[in-house]
């Protein structure tokens, strides 16, 4: 009888087995009272934890903390001053382990992060948080604390290996013996099994590739220039102020079928706008007319020109923003503020510090694409150097392939351009934390892992905006249970303008801000706008590196509409003096 066969049990052996089973009663009997007392254990560290949270919120209050702490320890170490709980937890939990009083540590100052109350924090425990899910978030948020890119990423590696192994070769195989071998190939390569011959090596078989990401880095491996170069932090590279400004506005641009939206709908609405300086009004009209079919055309005809002619890159970057960079007087921030020439437009107002990017014209205007290219280039690994005169700002990569970019000064520099509506009045006011960025950062890939195989759902292009117990949520608009949290509310609602169906954001664009937030470990304080009693948009500031940002996201009118308008056309005001700076009359370059 093999081993793992069957028994035929006897009346003989029935009587035998039921010998054990007092055994095995005791042994249910002790697991079921460790069960117990483990629950019981972590429900009073749960309650410890938040009588904790609690006392440094009541000693805060009365701006004892650091005199309470004095009274209970010999020394205060440096680390209190990072996290409020560091010492606190040490004398509410003197016998717990060094590791469990790093988690609760963590775990305090990522509720406090949240601006949770007792009450709020209470209830999650309740609700089914664990010590181990905080503590899981508490990570995610400490690792947002600012901008940890590098240089030179994983997937530009990867294009740079793979260049250099498609033109290198140890020899070549034909013939594969057997279909069994056919192996798994991912960008053309593939893991083999080799074995010594005499006239070298021969192929036994093909291992699976595993994860995409793990195979490229093994590619990358096999080019030891590439995989021993040192990557440098972006924040620790010259120019890095003004890459931030041309990653968020870059960032920020709109898709292609958002543009020929807004493009047709400027169509059938005999919309007036200027697309350059130099087309007119009638020009620009008429170009659209050719293009998308004007409202005179049978229905025939213009599906006709629709297929005849589609939306071409020159179309793209002709609608997509412009962003304008205006030097104050003296040694002050420099204004930057993007503009369109559509009617929406998620609008970015923000300034850079003079000193790392010190223009001499009044105004600069720096298309998209310009932006993009440099953002994307910024991330390679070179040098950069900026160099400003009295009618441009110029900036060049040094090396052989030495790339520049060259920013000429406008004047009138916003003329036929559209910019943010002003008079927008705030309904809800709103923080949007570290946690609550994480949490809707990772939304749609949680629900795509949620979805049953073959299933043809798929995650939302708008969202509604709604109010529950004291926060804001955003939620699936035909399924308002699938929902996250947008922020908690700061300030009473503003006026009688009720949310609901009416309040939608697009989210494509929601989601190219929240991974701003997470990329620069940033939080916002945001406000729920309107304009005339109607819906308007979504406004978010936050602290970028160079300084205070606002970004206003435009609402959608309905879930079959489009944008809320939110731009108007600029109006030129008295002519801009020349900037003051203390320079050499003599000379057109400011000096280093």
């Amino acid at each position: 009888m093999t081993e793992n066969a069957l028994v035929v049990v006897g009346s003989n052996s029935s009587k035998k087995l039921a010998e054990f089973d007092p055994e095995l009663k005791a042994i249910q009997k002790l697991s079921a009272k460790a069960e117990k007392a483990l629950k019981g254990h972590h429900a009073r560290v749960h309650q410890a934890l938040v009588a904790t949270y609690k006392l440094c919120l009541e000693l805060q209050e009365l701006e004892m903390l650091t005199l309470f702490i004095g009274l209970k320890v010999k020394s205060i170490s440096a680390k209190q001053k990072g996290n409020d709980f560091h010492e606190l937890v040490g004398i509410a939990f003197p016998d717990a382990r060094d590791d469990s009083k790093s988690q609760y540590r963590k775990i305090l100052k990522y509720v406090q992060g949240e601006g949770w109350s007792v009450d709020q924090f209470r209830q999650a425990f309740l609700d089914g948080e664990t010590i181990k899910t905080l503590y899981s978030r508490a990570l995610e948020t400490e690792k947002a604390s600012g901008d940890s890119r590098t240089e030179d990423d994983a997937s530009e590696k990867f294009k740079q290996a793979k260049q250099v192994l498609d033109a290198q070769s140890l020899g070549s195989v034909t013939g594969l013996q057997s279909n069994a071998m056919q192996p798994h190939m991912v960008h053309g390569y593939a893991n083999a099994v080799v074995r010594e011959a005499a006239n070298g090596a021969e192929i036994v078989g093909f291992l699976p590739a595993g994860p995409q990401a793990t195979f490229e880095r093994a590619l990358i491996s096999l080019v030891p220039s590439i995989t021993d170069r040192t990557e440098r932090r972006l924040t620790k590279k010259r120019l890095y102020a003004f890459f931030v400004i041309c990653d968020v506005f870059s960032r920020l641009q709109p898709g292609k079928a958002d543009v020929l939206e807004q493009l047709k709908a400027m169509n059938s609405m005999k919309t007036a706008l200027e697309a350059n300086e130099n087309a007119s009004n009638d020009e620009f009209a008429e170009a659209l007319a050719e293009r998308y079919g004007s409202t005179d055309d049978s229905e025939d005809e213009t599906a006709e020109k629709k297929e005849k002619a589609s939306l071409t890159t020159k179309d793209l970057h002709q609608a997509r923003q412009v962003l304008w960079l205006t030097k104050q007087d003296g040694n002050a921030a420099t204004i930057v503020e993007n503009g369109t020439i559509l009617p929406s437009m998620i609008a970015l107002e923000t300034q850079i510090p003079w000193e790392d990017f010190k223009q001499m014209v009044r105004q600069l205007r720096i298309a998209a694409i310009d932006a993009q290219n440099f953002a994307s280039d910024f991330l390679r690994q070179l040098e950069w150097e900026d160099e400003h005169t009295s009618k441009l700002s110029h900036l060049a990569s040094s090396g052989s392939a030495a790339i520049q970019y060259a920013f000429p000064g406008v004047t009138p520099g916003k003329k036929g351009y559209r910019l943010l509506k002003t008079g927008a009045k705030p309904e809800y006011e709103f923080s949007l934390t570290k946690g609550v960025l994480n949490e809707l950062h990772g939304w749609r890939e949680t629900f795509k892992k949620s979805l049953p195989r073959n299933s043809k759902r798929r995650f939302p292009t708008l969202l509604n905006v709604t109010e529950e117990n004291g926060y804001l949520y955003v939620h699936f608009p035909d399924k308002p249970s699938e929902k996250q949290k947008l922020g908690k509310i700061s300030s009473t609602q503003q006026s009688a303008l009720p949310l609901g169906s009416d309040w939608l954001v697009q989210t494509r664009q929601l989601e190219s801000v929240i991974s701003l937030g997470v990329d620069y470990g940033m939080t916002f304080e945001g406000k729920l706008l309107s304009m005339a009693g109607a819906p308007f948009g979504i406004e978010l500031n936050c602290k970028l590196p160079t300084g205070p940002c606002k970004m206003t996201l435009p609402l959608i009118v309905g879930l079959a509409g489009g944008f809320v308008e939110n731009t108007d056309m600029f109006m030129p005001p008295a002519a801009l003096p020349a900037p003051s700076q203390d320079v050499d009359p003599n000379s057109d370059t400011f000096p280093k």
